[in-house]
């Protein structure tokens, strides 16, 4: 038996508790499959909007049957990993933005993930989408793991629900949430029925307004004490190039299991 922290998590939250091993499970799709967790490479995972995605999935394919040169491509994507700062990682997941879980634009949730979804299929990435209880049967249907947004980490029928719909959940800490708190949120996902739950560590509250977020690498490292689940670092909201990068790199040296950063392979900003 484990000491410490983790034992008293294996009475409270006794399914995501550490006991034993770090936890490893694969994400699929009919295109793509991703193992995440227990010593697994680094993930990095890329941020972006349908718009966008879309427009690179369909340039990308054109150039892909027009120019095979290796040399530029090679100088391309190294200075992506200069940019970003994770060599050696690959970007193996689009992460969609909270509008899909907009309740101004109910209407149009179904033709943004459709978009997301052929974006993703052609790059050969799998599909991580926001839900709510509304749109949850929606983004099942569409996307290969469902992002539980920081506003969402206590609402428990959702979690529930979440849970029972078979599909990999991302579990995005609140704000103010301690780390008890978070790993209960993956309790109920967990306990009714979710076998791949992630973690992302979105950024907590603090006082400086100059810094949106604090990442809380420390929480981090204390996790991989406490949990067997896999843990992100959530950078999708920073516009910040130089942090993207050496967040990037101290989340990877710190042991985190992967990193979500605004489109890899596109300007932050236009």
């Amino acid at each position: 038996m484990n000491d410490g922290p983790t034992s008293d998590g294996e009475k409270r939250y006794p399914r995501v508790a550490l006991i034993g091993s770090r936890q490893s499970f694969v994400i699929a799709s009919r295109c793509a499959s991703l193992r995440i967790g227990g010593g697994a490479p680094f993930v990095r995972i890329g941020a972006g909007d349908a718009g966008r995605w879309s427009a690179h999935a369909h340039d990308h394919a054109h150039a892909h049957d027009h120019d095979h040169d290796h040399d530029h491509a090679h100088a391309h994507a190294h200075d992506h990993d200069h940019v970003y700062g994770v060599h050696d990682a690959i970007c193996a997941m689009l992460w969609a933005p909270g509008s899909v879980a907009d309740p101004y634009a109910v209407n149009e949730i179904e033709s943004e993930l459709r978009l997301l979804r052929d974006a993703a299929d052609r790059r050969s990435l799998l599909l991580c989408a926001e839900a709510d209880a509304e749109s949850l049967p929606l983004v099942c249907e569409y996307a290969d793991a469902v992002r539980i947004a920081p506003r969402n980490m206590q609402n428990f029928p959702l979690l529930r629900a979440v849970g029972r719909s078979g599909r990999a959940a991302i579990l995005q800490r609140a704000i103010g949430a301690t780390l008890d708190e978070w790993l209960l949120a993956a309790e109920y996902i967990a306990d009714a029925g979710g076998e791949r739950i992630v973690l992302a560590e979105s950024g907590i509250r603090h006082f400086d307004p100059e810094v949106p977020r604090l990442v809380d690498l420390h929480s981090v490292a204390t996790l991989q004490r406490k949990t067997k689940l896999p843990i992100l670092v959530d950078l999708s909201w920073c516009d910040d190039r130089m942090a993207v990068s050496a967040i990037s790199r101290a989340a990877m040296a710190i042991g985190a299991d992967g990193a979500v950063e605004p489109t890899p392979w596109l300007p932050l900003s236009s």
